[in-house]
């Protein structure tokens, strides 16, 4: 879920695409959030997706067990 709510927050959406990346999904773009949209149609823009973290990778990047 990715919701641009100010331009205050720093790294113009690194950390997200970031983690997009690091979980198998495509590159998506923020929901930028207006007064005038309804709570049901903010729910309704986003899906549900499979997570994919593939754990010994990261083990290997960063071994900390």
């Amino acid at each position: 879920l990715w919701m641009k709510l100010s331009n205050k927050v720093l790294g113009e959406g690194y950390k997200f695409r970031d983690y997009f990346s690091s979980v198998g999904r495509r590159n998506d773009k923020p929901l930028i959030l207006s007064n005038d949209m309804s709570i049901d149609f903010i729910l309704n823009s986003f899906g549900e997706y499979k997570i994919e973290i593939d754990l010994d990778k990261l083990l290997e990047a960063c071994p900390f067990k």
